[in-house]
């Protein structure tokens, strides 16, 4: 079901638009399209069902009717890539007699391009799943569902979004229970300031041909390229470690949806009416460790799904920007006094810090 304008021609990098609506009945039978992402993760999804035109949402419905049931709002992980199709809720809402709805949003720079500007103001990924949960709570009932028994829930750059929601007015009024997984707002890898955010928008640009005298002639040189170009652009490796890629992250934006640094925001009470649990998913690091070995090319063999002592220590600099002295401390206090010495256990640990 769409809930927003497919963010093309000029619409590209801007806010989204609500859907208008349609006449009739509108026959849902299969996914839409994924949004445009980088090939590299993308073995599972052909480029023929990638796009721009992605923004819609999808419901499993407990069979034998609902009314008022619980619904949940998955947000998958990955601001630089991700899609619906491999996520599937049904034995969540089969098993718990629970409404499920997943959603698309925008990713990499088609979701995140910062310049500071109405035509690229930043945090559009964001404001594509707020813009969903809102036509959730508006037609939920439609579903058998009640608009106050909403919860979030989603992992790693899902479990980031869902604070981000946590400490947004723009979301707040729209859930009432919200669960994280294994990610947060306050880290590197799900904020940047907004001069940090705007460095990497004027790098990008100049990567892909686009260094214009003005802001407003870089984004409209970025909305003529082709979607597959602008995503694929952002697995460069750049030399600062631990931003292995060009990454478009959420960062403070005029329009007011993110109106300070996660770490201020999260000085303020949360409103009493939302309620949240806390979790970790074991091992995510672990495909993400596989992906940096083989985009940087580092020499550590984790075929066999195991690293010896010195592969760690090579590995550890690349998760932080410190000196030679702070891995060591970092690197010295995980490992004792209880680790086995053994290449299982220096695996694990490696999982764990990152």
């Amino acid at each position: 079901m769409p809930f927003a304008e497919p963010p093309v021609g000029v619409l590209r990098f801007r806010e989204p638009v609500p859907k208008m609506p349609w006449r009739g009945t509108r026959y849902t039978q299969k996914f839409a399209k994924s949004c445009s992402q980088p090939a590299f993760f993308t073995s599972n999804i052909s480029a023929a069902n990638q796009g721009e035109d992605c923004l819609y949402l999808n419901a499993w419905i407990p069979q034998g009717g609902c009314r008022h049931k619980h619904s949940m709002v998955w947000i998958g992980g990955g601001f630089i890539t991700g899609d619906v199709v491999s996520s599937d809720p049904k034995v969540i809402a089969a098993f718990t007699n629970t409404i499920v709805f997943t959603i698309s949003y925008r990713i990499g720079p088609l979701g995140f391009l910062y310049f500071d500007h109405n035509d690229a103001p930043g945090n559009m990924g964001l404001l594509d799943q707020s813009l969903a949960i809102k036509w959730i709570y508006d037609n939920v009932k439609r579903f058998g569902g009640s608009k106050h028994k909403i919860t979030l829930f989603g992992n790693s750059a899902g479990g980031a979004s869902v604070n981000y929601h946590m400490l947004s007015e723009f979301t707040r009024p729209y859930f009432q229970k919200a669960i994280i997984q294994s990610g947060a707002a306050d880290t590197k890898s799900s904020f940047h300031s907004p001069s940090v955010a705007l460095f990497t928008a004027n790098a990008f640009a100049t990567q892909l041909g686009c260094n214009k005298a003005s802001v407003e002639e870089k984004i409209e040189c970025l909305r003529s390229l082709p979607a597959s170009e602008v995503s694929a652009i952002q697995i460069s490796p750049i030399p600062t470690p631990p931003l292995f890629i060009r990454a478009h992250l959420p960062t403070i934006d005029k329009i007011g949806f993110i109106s300070k640094s996660p770490a201020e925001l999260m000085k303020q009470p949360l409103p009493k009416h939302i309620s949240v649990m806390l979790g970790v998913v074991k091992d995510e690091v672990s495909f993400f460790m596989a992906f940096y070995v083989n985009l940087l090319k580092i020499p550590i063999d984790i075929s066999d799904g195991v690293i010896t002592r010195d592969e760690y220590f090579r590995f550890l600099p690349l998760l932080f920007v410190a000196s030679n002295a702070t891995y060591a401390n970092i690197g010295g206090n995980y490992l004792r006094p209880f680790l086995p010495d053994e290449p299982q256990s220096y695996l694990d640990v490696t999982i764990d810090i990152g």
